[in-house]
């Protein structure tokens, strides 16, 4: 049970911080009246914005799954340094667009033109679009999830940098 507001400062230091995160359940050899398979689903029911990471069920004092922790440890660390090949992430971007069409502002539509992945740690996708302004937070999100459909990039941040394409100005 989360007391008023530990929620929003759990997710506002993930967000913030943009570090890789792992879930870890510690003193599980305690937990008699509920199971993995249920304590699971009610977690990320209730934080969301964890969904992403992984969940390890441990107990320090019997040693279940300490090793299974570590490799959950390694595997966001290795997801944080991905490098998302240009026409893989581009492929999947413009798919996700064609299922899922942006929502209009003020009567326009986002345009996806060209992706391409500019850092590591955490991993950062500027994405070239006719206008900035018009990227909602939630298309945003579903853009993000669909790249870890395709790429896994479990536990790992992943920062959208929406830039408007230039346009050249022609002198008479």
């Amino acid at each position: 049970q989360f007391i008023d507001g530990e929620l929003y400062i759990i997710n506002m230091m993930i967000d913030e911080y943009k570090k890789g995160c792992i879930v870890i359940v510690n003193k599980w050899d305690l937990a008699s009246e509920t199971t993995q398979t249920q304590y699971g689903p009610a977690l990320y029911r209730e934080m969301p914005f964890m969904g992403h990471c992984p969940l390890v069920f441990v107990s320090s004092v019997t040693g279940y799954n300490i090793r299974n922790s570590v490799e959950s440890i390694d595997l966001v660390g290795a997801q944080i340094r991905a490098v998302l090949p240009t026409g893989i992430l581009n492929r999947t971007l413009l798919d996700a667009c064609s299922a899922v069409q942006a929502p209009s502002v003020r009567g326009r539509k986002l345009k996806i033109f060209y992706s391409t992945q500019v850092g590591t740690a955490p991993v950062r996708v500027r994405i070239f679009v006719n206008d900035r302004k018009l990227v909602v937070p939630a298309y945003g999100t579903y853009l993000v999830r669909k790249m870890r459909e395709k790429f896994g990039l479990e536990g790992a941040p992943v920062v959208l940098d929406f830039k408007s394409r230039e346009r050249k100005k022609f002198e008479k």
